[in-house]
């Protein structure tokens, strides 16, 4: 299903075992058991069980994808299947990619710039699925291409030489001395209105000690 929408390798993988959150730990222990190893197991040990009256309607496009292929596909190729998805967890690890930010101030967050355009959009994609926005390629496109932009009318994004800066749209007028500051600073315009509604520029400035000034 991933592959029919255009995917690199973060989606290819998609759920994960084990992750890691900013305040919690998710564990997926039968993520690797197929359908039928579930439901027999179920059947052997006298469990009941039910089955989802949804998973049958092909309206929806992950029921579409395993009732006309994925199921045949993987109960035929199921042990080759496991062992493709163990490698590519290898090669998301060995990527090491630094996905979360390095600071988070109100709704303001900070990613490293990773110096690639692929991986940076891959930063910026997990952070608005988090806000409930989703980008277009078109969309995606226009981020690398401009450096500063704002998507859906209400998410600004910065990309600098070091950083990635994702914030709400905020409409204000700001006085010329913090404006004159963040000049020097070179604090890119769109997110400096974000900064000064929450008065959490010495507070930013204090978590990057001082790394992210003069960008």
């Amino acid at each position: 299903m991933q592959l029919s929408k255009g995917a690199g390798l973060v989606e290819l993988f998609g759920i994960r075992e084990f992750e890691e959150k900013k305040d919690y730990k998710i564990f997926r222990p039968l993520l690797n058991v197929s359908k039928d190893e579930l439901e027999e197991y179920l059947k052997e040990n006298k469990i009941k069980y039910f089955i989802d009256s949804s998973n049958i309607d092909e309206k929806y496009k992950r029921n579409y994808f395993r009732h006309n292929f994925s199921d045949t596909f993987l109960n035929e190729f199921k042990s080759g299947i496991k062992n493709s998805f163990s490698f590519l967890e290898s090669d998301l690890n060995s990527l090491n990619l630094k996905l979360d930010p390095l600071i988070t101030l109100e709704e303001l967050e900070v990613f490293e710039n990773l110096e690639d355009d692929n991986l940076n959009l891959r930063v910026i994609d997990k952070s608005l699925k988090r806000r409930g926005v989703l980008i277009s390629k078109k969309q995606r496109d226009e981020i690398i291409k401009q450096k500063e932009i704002t998507i859906s009318h209400k998410i600004n994004i910065a990309i600098t030489q070091k950083y990635i800066l994702i914030a709400p749209k905020v409409e204000i007028i700001l006085p010329k001395e913090f404006k004159e500051v963040c000049r020097i600073q070179k604090i890119p315009q769109n997110i400096r209105a974000y900064i000064f509604s929450k008065d959490i520029l010495k507070e930013l400035k204090l978590s990057l000690k001082s790394k992210f000034f003069k960008v």
